[in-house]
């Protein structure tokens, strides 16, 4: 991609970087791509090992993350929440990269495209438009977590905190 190339996608990402600013991880439905809701897990995953723009339940995500020894691609679970919420706790090994963060476009836009990228917000509203952004930048295997992750807690699966 040249330099003008890159320059031209960040500029077409402006608009969705301010919603997502703007609108953080609180319920944002004016966010969520056509054809929301995105296919069905078992028709995504099951078969191929690829999450292709699919939102998961916390679980099937777990699975799939404890499970990425077994796939031929790395899986990087990216938590869009702010520092200070990722502090108080977040998925293991997950890389954190705040929406709200101006350089978030850039820095995704340098991260390899062969990857599958489980993406996880606070509630799981803005993340599906990460989700649909990625997606149309080219990466094929970005998927969301289901409730973000206050459904991760909810649901009691481990969690990582940061030692006081």
């Amino acid at each position: 991609m040249t330099r003008h190339e890159q320059i031209a996608a960040l500029v077409g990402l402006l608009p969705l970087a301010l919603l997502l600013l703007l609108a953080g991880c609180q319920s944002a439905p004016h966010l969520r791509a056509p054809g929301y809701p995105f296919s069905s897990w078992s028709a995504t995953i099951g078969d191929t090992g690829t999450c292709a723009g699919i939102t998961m339940t916390p679980q099937q995500a777990l699975d799939l993350i404890e499970n990425q020894s077994d796939a031929e691609t790395s899986i990087v679970v990216l938590d869009t929440r702010t520092e200070a919420e990722y502090s108080r706790g977040h998925i293991s090994g997950a890389v954190n990269i705040a929406s709200s963060d101006p350089a978030f476009w850039s820095r995704i836009l340098d991260m390899p495209r062969d990857a599958t990228y489980v993406i996880c917000c606070r509630s799981g509203n803005s993340s599906r438009a990460v989700v649909a952004q990625m997606r149309r930048q080219g990466f094929e295997n970005v998927c969301d977590v289901s409730g973000g992750f206050l459904g991760w807690e909810r649901e009691g699966l481990p969690v990582q905190r940061q030692r006081d």
